[in-house]
Order: C-alpha cells, then sequence, then structure tokens
C-alpha cells in the first residue's frame, strides 16, 4: 500500500481560510544581532533560476533593538526563502497573506520554534528533530524491501504526529510519548497549523519517500554486490511512484516537491525503458540512465498524466534555468503549448531584453568597454597601487548560487566603506557569456558598481594568485574574494569581507 496516502481522519473542526493576499511580511527581534546586516532572498526550485514572481533579494540594517522588518509584495506559494546575516541562516517556507514574527537571539541559535504569526505552523514543524531521518540506518540494508519498510514507517510516525499536531492534540499520548513533548505542545499553542499548510506538509512527507529512495538507489549503486541485480519497479519500494499511489503536488515551488516530481519521472521512466525496450535496467547501471529521447517522454508523461499548471509549471521552470544559465533552452521551451509560451514570455522578458546588447547601451552599460585579458587585467590591478583593493571575482553561469543574492550587502559594504577600500567586481567566465553576466549586472540592479568581464579562453592561469577555486563549478563556484594591501600583498579567498567594516579586514588579513 502506497504510504503517501495514509492519512489518519483529523478531529479539527473544519476552519474559514481566508482569501489569498498575494503579500507577506517578515519581521522580528534578533537581539544579539543589533546592527548587522540582515538580507530575504528567495530560494526557487532550481538553484540561480530567475524568480518567476520578480522577486529581487532585500536587505537593511537590524535595529540597535534587533528589529527588523520586510515586505514581499508578490509571494510565489510555497517557495522557500530565506534570511540570512554574518552569522546565521533561517529557511522560511512562504503562503501569500503570510505574517511571520522571528523571535530568535540570532539566526545562528538553534531553536525549534522560531516564529510566531501566520503561516508560522509550517515553518516550526519542519524543524522538529522528527522530521530528520538517520541515513545510517536507512541506508545500512541493501534489500529494497527493508529499506521500504523503514522508510514506509518513518512516513507513517509522521503522518500520525502531524495529524496529532494539526488537530490539536496537546495531551494526546502519542506527543507525550515523544522526546520533545514540549516543544510540540508550545508549536500547537503558539503557532498552530492551517488547513492549507496541513495539506502543504502532507505533501512533502509524500515527496520525502520518493527522494529518499531515490538518494537508498545511489547509495546502493555504490554496492558492488548488486551492480547486478535487476531492479524490481514493483516491489514495495517503488509502490508509491505509480501514478494512480501518487497524489499529484498543489505546484512545484518548494523544492522537495518538484523533486519528488522529478524522481517520480525518473523511476517512470527506467520502467518504462526496462518494459519496452527490453534493458536490464540493474543497480549497478541504473544511473547510466538511457537518456536519450528522455526530454520527450518526459514533458510528454507529464501532459498526459498531470494538470496543465504542472506540466506548465515544470516545463516552464526548467526553460527558465537553462536561461538563466546561459545555455539553450528550447528542449523544453518548444514543448510548451502557445499560452505557456506567452506567459513564460511575459515573466522572462525583462532578463531576455538585457540579454540584448543594444538594450544595455541604451541603459549606459556598454560589455565591449569592460571586457579584459589577463595583460589590461594586471593594468587595471596598477590603477589601485597603494591602496587597499577588494576583488570580487565571480562566474556569471554560477552567479545564481551565491553572489547575485548578496548584491544588498555588497552595496551596503560599498556605502558604509566609501574611500577606505575601492572594490572591483570582475567576472571570469566562458566568452560566450559575456552577455549573460551583462544582464545579470543590470538586472539585479547592481550596474552602479565597478564591473569588468576576463573571458577564461587565452587567461589561463589569470586566477591562480588569488584563489584556488574553480568559479565554473556548480556547487563549489559562484564567487571568491581577495584582497590586495596597500603594501601589494594579495590574501585569497576571504571569509565573509562584506559584512566587514575596511578597518576590520585589514587587521583580520594582516600577515
Amino acid at each position: 500500500m502506497a504510504v503517501m496516502l495514509l492519512s489518519c481522519q483529523s478531529e479539527k473542526v473544519a476552519e474559514v481560510v481566508p482569501a489569498a493576499i498575494p503579500s507577506a511580511t517578515v519581521s522580528g527581534d534578533l537581539v544579539g544581532a543589533a546592527g548587522e546586516f540582515i538580507t530575504l532572498f528567495a530560494g526557487p526550485w532550481l538553484r540561480g533560476n530567475l524568480d518567476p514572481s520578480g522577486y529581487r533579494t532585500q536587505g537593511m540594517r537590524i535595529g540597535e533593538d534587533g528589529t527588523f522588518g520586510f515586505t514581499i509584495d508578490r509571494v510565489t506559494k510555497g517557495q522557500h526563502y530565506a534570511l540570512r546575516t554574518e552569522t546565521g541562516f533561517l529557511d522560511l517556507v512562504l503562503f501569500p497573506g503570510d505574517d511571520l514574527k522571528i523571535k530568535l537571539d540570532s539566526l545562528g541559535q538553534q531553536k525549534v520554534i522560531v516564529a510566531t504569526g501566520r503561516g508560522a505552523g509550517k515553518i516550526n514543524f519542519q524543524r522538529l528533530e522528527q522530521m530528520e531521518y538517520d541515513t545510517r540506518r536507512l541506508f545500512e540494508s541493501a534489500d529494497a524491501d527493508i529499506f521500504a519498510e523503514r522508510a514506509d514507517s518513518m512516513v507513517e510516525s509522521r503522518l500520525r504526529l502531524l495529524d496529532a499536531v494539526y488537530a490539536g492534540h496537546a495531551d494526546s499520548e502519542l506527543i507525550a510519548r515523544q522526546p520533545n513533548a514540549r516543544d510540540i505542545r508550545e508549536l500547537i499553542a503558539d503557532s498552530p497549523i492551517s488547513l492549507p499548510e496541513y495539506a502543504y506538509l502532507k505533501q512533502v512527507l509524500g515527496a520525502w519517500r520518493l527522494n529518499v529512495t531515490t538518494a537508498w538507489m545511489a547509495e546502493a549503486s555504490r554496492n558492488p554486490e548488486l551492480a547486478n541485480q535487476k531492479i524490481d519497479f514493483a516491489g514495495q519500494a517503488f509502490n508509491p511512484f505509480f501514478t494512480d499511489r501518487y497524489p499529484e503536488p498543489e505546484h512545484l515551488h518548494d523544492f522537495s516537491l518538484a523533486n519528488g516530481l522529478q524522481a517520480m519521472l525518473w523511476v517512470q521512466y527506467l520502467h518504462h525503458r526496462a518494459t519496452n525496450s527490453g534493458r536490464l535496467i540493474t543497480y549497478g547501471n541504473w544511473q547510466e540512465r538511457p537518456w536519450d529521447g528522455y526530454t520527450e517522454w518526459e514533458t510528454g508523461y507529464l501532459r498526459d498524466h498531470f494538470s496543465d499548471h504542472i506540466h506548465s509549471e515544470y516545463v516552464g521552470g526548467s526553460a527558465r534555468w537553462y536561461l538563466s544559465m546561459g545555455s539553450d533552452n528550447r528542449s523544453y521551451y518548444d514543448r510548451l503549448n502557445a499560452e505557456e509560451r506567452t506567459a513564460f514570455d511575459a515573466e522572462v522578458a525583462v532578463f531576455t531584453r538585457l540579454l540584448s546588447d543594444g538594450t544595455r547601451r541604451e541603459n549606459g552599460f556598454e560589455a565591449d568597454s569592460r571586457t579584459l585579458d589577463k595583460t589590461e587585467f594586471q593594468g587595471l590591478l596598477g590603477r589601485y597601487t597603494g591602496e587597499p583593493l577588494l576583488i570580487n571575482f565571480w562566474s556569471a553561469t554560477y552567479a545564481g548560487s551565491s553572489i547575485v543574492d548578496d548584491i544588498p550587502l555588497m552595496q551596503d559594504f560599498e556605502q558604509r566603506n566609501a574611500g577606505e577600500i575601492s572594490v572591483i567586481n570582475v567576472c571570469i567566465d566562458s566568452l560566450k557569456h559575456k552577455e549573460l553576466w551583462a544582464a545579470r549586472v543590470m538586472h539585479g540592479g547592481w550596474d552602479n558598481a565597478e564591473h569588468y568581464f576576463v573571458p577564461i579562453e587565452g587567461n589561463d592561469g589569470m586566477l591562480d594568485a588569488f584563489s584556488s577555486r574553480n568559479l565554473a563549478n556548480f556547487c563549489g563556484g559562484g564567487a571568491t574574494q581577495a584582497i590586495v594591501d596597500a603594501d601589494g600583498n594579495i590574501f585569497r579567498e576571504v571569509d565573509s569581507p562584506f559584512y566587514k567594516l575596511a578597518g576590520s579586514l585589514e587587521r583580520q588579513q594582516a600577515p
């Protein structure tokens, strides 16, 4: 039986759900972080993707009393947003109409109940220790049925807890048995879960079962004893992957829901190939998935088995991500219907226009004059001889993984340190991504800073004196900073420089 369809009947009286308000507010008191810079940024399903609502990172200085506040005019329902300071990070899933109050000493404080107000229940619930899982126990068995029993048991126990919390059963025996019963009761009292939050959390638990299964499959692929073992797609481990047992997600804005759907598509495709092509799919070779024709199959399967908006979100999100990364997105864009293309084109219209050199020239950003080779870069550094210089190296392709979310922070740093240290931003990427670099700068409202582009081609080793990192690496790349002091000493890969004052940077980096 598919665990994702299990649900205890809640005794909670049906509630009236207010009409959705497109905006949301996030405010709070971080009494131990007074004066720090705080940002609120969005975390779309595909890392580095353009936000479909057009949201740009916001930032501000926390008041001397620890207070801060942000308003998002148009929230993408169920998408992850996050607060970040120098000392911490707090993940938030937001719905339209949410009005969150954060109460912590700092974002680095380890605490379960971090928020109150409308929408806080779904955030606090996912911080409960029951929402963590022991990968060692889950993955220690190479037997698919044993794994499935353990994973199903975890989903069942989480669903029972969710039902009890939603129903407000603070005095139930189930909650009394939990080692963190005090936290759970506080959650019920201070941030009760609404009906939309309850439905969302049930979907997250179902998606977890799919995601953890493909993670187990990846672990099993490294087991030489399973290399030639055929995957039994009719087995208990794969019960939740079939559409008659898979509840369609409401949306794909939350990456756990989107990744769950993606996991389901992978397994369905492997099953399809094993059934129709006669290919033996084993634990040893499944990651060599025969992807020829996959995109066409994938989009067709979505069209045939899911609602139009799920097809549109999945295919449109993929097309938007390829555009964001400076890659050809036609394999997904061409599979949108006319109505979907119109909506997609409207979402990315500003960014698409900024990819045009002519559009940027009209706005005063002329890319060719800012493009340097290795010799010209050395000449640029010479202009700053005898004064401290902070160099921000970044990759246009993967800037979304780090640097774009920090634009308000970097602008604040330059304003606070004007006359104390100079800052130049040097994008190092393939020449084919020069237009992407310029578009990112303009689209992020970052064009009032000093920017240069150095193509990788013909400039090998240029970064060696400043960093050992590969900026073109998706997870480890993105950006790195170096400082050249007044005496010409180079300090590589400086940690979080934009949160600091120039004077403290110099003391920190002094030989």
